[in-house]
């Protein structure tokens, strides 16, 4: 068996023996008479799925059966034990239940799961790989992601990382379920007392150190290593933001069909930037910033939990900028007439006054307030400032860039278009109002320009 070795320099080759070790657990045999096996539907590196009908319940079932080629070694049946029993403990609506760890008929380690129909977030994902994303069906992906952060949160509350997120790992079902699957190398926290297993983790290691484990496309750098000590739940959440970076651009973070060029890309975290896909164009900068963040190099420069990544994705999804905010002085201008508009201002305290040229001559237009918003024309239709605004007092306000309003507006894409529809009427109407002003003060200027030129009688 091909394994990796630790020497940081180069990828090494090294052939590391699987070391006999008998589980304490004894699983009974599976009852023929209860259960049907109606066939393979499935089939991995390492196991199989079966579909079974339980005659009892009357309800189909899925089975996964440990592959024969692994079953003589006791440490893969080790895993596969614990694979079941640490998924089985697992409680949450993201997580396929489990039912029953067993032997088939013929001996095999098996054990009996929810079955679940429908696809996997990578066939879906394989579906429109190389189509330019559009937001309104990446929003139903992130819908997903979001989901499967809540699952690995609660993954990790109870001790439990798994070492194996990717979108092949997904399941997606026909009416809006989610499920995490293939638990297989789920690895236990130190620390944590919440999710037991039968082996002493202190004495028996299932882990080589230096052996690679897990999907090397999605994997950060330390588990492409195989330092197994510093693959923890910053792990996890690399690969989520792998996933994130698979759903923005159509491929996964490391691609490539050479195993050593690939695990040495993985190893020194070398990511090609989302915004040099042409399939990312249309994305939101933050949205791409997120998945970025998630698989930085670093562990602390990660999100700190799956939680926080969940909460980012969410405001992505649903809108809701956490703007930034500016001081003026009294008198200070905060924005002018005819200059390009990068930023619209709500007021959080004190005044300011617009105005306008009207014939080389300024005109006052109004005095906002707190709560109030200017610059908003101009930001939405691209065009420039069509009024001066000053401080009349200290001024605090809160600035909306183009980013924060798109963050703002989140993934709804009709919304924006919505939005950016009003800004122009707005704009049209404003240019009006203008227009006419200035007819009304010119003939009124006239009207008494003429007064003053006819005698008086």
């Amino acid at each position: 068996m091909r394994k990796e070795g630790v020497d940081r320099g180069a990828i090494t080759v090294v052939d590391t023996p699987r070391r006999a070790r008998v589980s304490a657990v004894t699983p009974a045999t599976l009852p023929t008479e209860r259960y049907k096996d109606e066939g393979e539907i499935a089939r991995g590196g390492t196991s199989s799925v079966h579909m079974i009908y339980d005659k009892a319940l009357l309800r189909r079932n899925a089975m996964k059966v440990l592959s024969s080629r692994l079953d003589q070694f006791a440490d893969d049946r080790q895993r596969f034990i614990e694979e079941a029993q640490i998924t089985g403990q697992l409680d949450h609506p993201n997580v396929v239940p489990i039912h029953e760890l067993s032997l088939t008929s013929e001996g095999a380690l098996c054990f009996t799961m929810k079955l679940i129909e429908g696809h996997t977030m990578e066939e879906m994902l394989d579906a429109r790989r190389h189509e330019v994303r559009r937001l309104d069906w990446v929003a139903a992906f992130l819908d997903i992601l979001i989901k499967v952060c809540d699952a690995v949160a609660f993954a990790h509350s109870r001790g439990v990382i798994h070492r194996d997120l990717k979108p092949g790992n997904i399941m997606v079902g026909g009416f809006g379920q989610v499920y995490v699957m293939d638990w297989g190398l789920a690895r236990l926290v130190d620390g944590h007392h919440e999710v037991v297993i039968g082996r002493d983790r202190r004495r028996q290691s299932l882990d080589v150190p230096g052996d690679v484990l897990g999907t090397v496309a999605y994997m950060p750098p330390e588990q492409a290593y195989g330092d197994h000590d510093a693959t923890d739940e910053r792990s996890d959440i690399f690969a989520l933001g792998a996933t994130l970076y698979q759903i923005l651009t159509g491929q996964p973070p490391y691609e490539d069909e050479d195993d050593d060029r690939q695990i040495a890309a993985a190893r020194a975290g070398s990511i090609k930037p989302i915004d040099q896909f042409s399939t990312a164009a249309r994305m939101p900068r933050a949205l791409c910033r997120i998945a970025m963040k998630a698989m930085s190099f670093d562990p602390a420069d990660r999100y700190p939990s799956a939680s926080a990544l969940r909460d980012d994705l969410f405001v992505q999804l649903r809108g809701g900028a956490d703007l930034p905010q500016r001081t003026y002085a009294a008198g200070e201008v905060i924005m002018e007439e005819g200059e390009p508009g990068d930023a619209a201002y709500i007021i959080v305290h004190g005044t300011c006054s617009a105005s306008k040229l009207v014939d080389g001559q300024p005109v006052d237009l109004r005095i906002m307030g707190p709560g109030e918003v200017f610059g908003e024309t101009a930001i939405l239709s691209g065009q420039p400032r069509t009024a001066t605004v000053r401080a009349l007092e200290p001024l605090t306000v809160q600035v909306v860039s183009p980013e924060e309003l798109e963050e703002a507006v989140g993934m709804h894409t009709g919304l924006g278009q919505f939005v950016r529809a009003l800004a122009d009427r707005f704009r049209e109407v404003d240019e009006r109002v203008t227009r006419l002003e200035a007819e009304i003060e010119a003939r009124v200027e006239d009207r008494l320009m003429t007064g003053r030129r006819t005698p008086s009688r």
